[in-house]
């Protein structure tokens, strides 16, 4: 009775630590203007505009009123809009997820609890879920339904095991609304279900209903809603290598199998198996209801020709990371219970002296892979994961330029229609008309009031034509005036006052793509540290005890035209209470040949 307490203790301590945890990491992330256009914006604009009655519309991805439900099937939409009546903020969303993907450790727990015997491998098997890298990744990665369906496919697998039929059912219908792919997982089931439960009603049902689903959603009701009843799904263009339907796809990988094979064992997708696989000691393989239940979804993700997915980046590991270890907890079975002649002598040793390794293996290699894999490929290394080595709690600290834009951020009605780059719109997406800013070209400036955009930061990706020039053009017209200009900061309104324009424009000329970060200069001496003032949170430091003396940063040698130039550094010295000469700055040509200007530093 006591093990009971402890371990549901233990399950419900560790799901509101990550919810907590990640909710923290998440919502600053926002703050510090770290989250994006899509998916955030979009999904917050979705949620919110479902919340007025404006079910599933958006205006960010098409540039006019559409519904999402043309690219995700995800009605479960409209059990996510109530939130917003209780918080109108993309930080709800943000929370939900958190805790959705912490609340999939709970039947995982069940699960193992259950199959394995064990409390403690149990627990075990759920904490290093929790510490899964690519699941952190995935998680700060905006927001993404996949971190719904993620309880949502532990759930109904767990109930479907203890043959609680009509619970099962209830989850299985929520994730088939949570997107269009879902159907694949109610096939998985079924198929689980006919052959190794040997439940055939329930199986035939299970595939029966989740392929009808699909061919609804796919052949039907998203055409429908794009206004084309002969469209085909948008994303199967990522297996056009297979074929340029379902038809042709399926019989490719009946027919060509060495083919497909071949294509799959390339060095970038074998990678992706092998982050799977190893922290979790190729436990599925053990198993060969294990091995079956993740082979469908291992396909789905590797025969994929969009890097993201393939890759395991982004939020694509959201519902492929459960069947693994679902599959774990069936591979784990047979080593300590199994009777196959593949475990040779290992059959011979006690159950108890297999549990502790075990379980020890999992502790230790979970947080081990989160420790020296926790590192954003998107953020020059700084780490996603909070048991990622150098993950310290000051990159979430607000830094003055991250103030000034929410002081911008206010000037901006709630009723106006706006358009901003990327990592702003999910900061303006509660309103009915909001646009992602892709260039004068490629954004509807005649439906926009304000524009608001940070010169420091590209507009990348989504972006047409040429950001500098775009801009500069819209200072030159007549249709925009400068509201506000601050430290890289700038906010235009359509028929406001173009007394600023001129002196803006002077201001910002020439910091567009040449704003240079001192850790990414060459140098031969000094190192790159940890700086919460700068932009990316780094720069280049020295002190003449430690550092040799040479050229902190030097470069990049560049060709301008004849003309004026104004260049601006960013410097901090340390208590200097000498007027000693501390570092020389000079600006040069020929290579550093002929020096220009040149100013000490004391």
């Amino acid at each position: 009775m006591k093990n009971k307490f402890f371990s549901s203790y233990c399950i419900y301590l560790l799901i509101l630590i990550y919810g907590i945890t990640f909710s923290f990491i998440t919502t600053r992330n926002l703050d510090l203007f770290n989250l994006h256009a899509r998916d955030m914006g979009l999904f917050d604009n979705v949620t919110w505009n479902t919340a007025q009655g404006r079910l599933f519309m958006n205006t960010i991805v098409e540039f006019r009123w559409a519904s999402l439900l043309e690219r995700h099937f995800s009605p479960i939409f409209l059990f996510i809009a109530p939130f917003y009546y209780i918080w109108k903020s993309p930080k709800i969303l943000l929370i939900i997820q958190a805790f959705s993907i912490a609340l999939a450790a709970l039947p995982l727990y069940w699960l193992a609890r259950d199959k394995l015997k064990s409390i403690f491998l149990a627990l075990s098997f759920s904490a290093a879920f929790l510490m899964t890298p690519k699941l952190h990744n995935a998680n700060i990665f905006d927001f993404h339904m996949g971190a719904l369906e993620a309880p949502l496919i532990v759930f109904a697998f767990y109930y479907l095991t203890r043959k609680k039929f009509f619970v099962y059912t209830i989850f299985l219908v929520f994730l088939l609304l949570c997107k269009e792919d879902a159907f694949l997982y109610a096939l998985i089931f079924g198929v689980y279900a006919f052959f190794f439960q040997k439940e055939r009603k329930v199986g035939i049902l299970s595939a029966a209903g989740g392929l009808l689903y699909g061919i609804l959603v796919l052949k039907l009701f998203m055409p429908y809603f794009r206004g084309d009843i002969s469209s085909s799904y948008m994303f199967i263009g990522r297996y056009e290598w297979l074929g340029n339907n379902f038809g042709e796809i399926a019989g490719t990988l009946l027919l060509r199998p060495f083919y497909v094979v071949q294509e799959l064992f390339v060095p970038e997708r074998t990678r992706s198996l092998a982050h799977l696989l190893i922290p979790i000691g190729f436990l599925p393989l053990f198993s060969l209801r294990g091995f079956l239940l993740v082979l469908p979804v291992t396909l789905e993700m590797l025969l994929s020709n969009f890097r993201p997915q393939y890759s395991m980046v982004a939020h694509y590991p959201l519902v492929v990371i459960p069947f693994y270890f679902l599959a774990s907890i069936y591979g784990t079975h047979n080593l300590i219970y199994g009777q196959s002649p593949l475990l040779g002598k290992l059959r011979k040793v006690r159950v108890s002296s297999k549990i502790v390794p075990l379980s020890l293996f999992l502790l230790i290699f979970g947080y081990l892979n989160s420790y020296f894999f926790g590192y954003s490929p998107r953020a020059k290394g700084t780490p996603y994961s909070p048991l990622g080595r150098g993950f310290k709690l000051k990159r979430y600290e607000t830094t003055p330029h991250v103030k000034r834009g929410h002081k911008f951020i206010e000037l901006i009605p709630p009723d106006a229609s706006a358009s901003a780059q990327c990592c702003l719109i999910p900061h303006l997406t509660r309103r009915r008309h909001i646009y992602l800013y892709r260039g004068n070209r490629a954004t509807p400036l005649d439906n926009v009031e304000y524009l608001f955009l940070d010169i420091y930061n590209e507009c990348r990706p989504f972006f047409s034509g040429s950001y500098e020039k775009d801009v500069l053009q819209l200072l030159r017209g007549k249709i925009y005036g400068v509201l506000a200009y601050e430290d890289g900061w700038l906010l235009l309104k359509k028929g406001h006052s173009r007394e600023l324009n001129e002196e803006t424009l002077k201001e910002i000329s020439g910091y567009f793509f040449s704003v240079l970060e001192g850790e990414a200069l060459p140098r031969n001496t000094g190192t790159n540290r940890e700086d919460l003032e700068a932009f990316n949170r780094m720069s280049r430091f020295a002190h003449r005890s430690k550092h040799k003396p040479g050229h902190l940063i030097f470069g990049p040698y560049r060709n301008y035209p004849r003309g004026d130039y104004r260049i601006d550094y960013r410097l901090k010295t340390g208590n200097n209470k000498t007027s000693e000469v501390v570092a020389r700055i000079d600006i040069s040509t020929d290579k550093g040949k002929t020096a220009l200007a040149e100013r000490d530093i004391r």
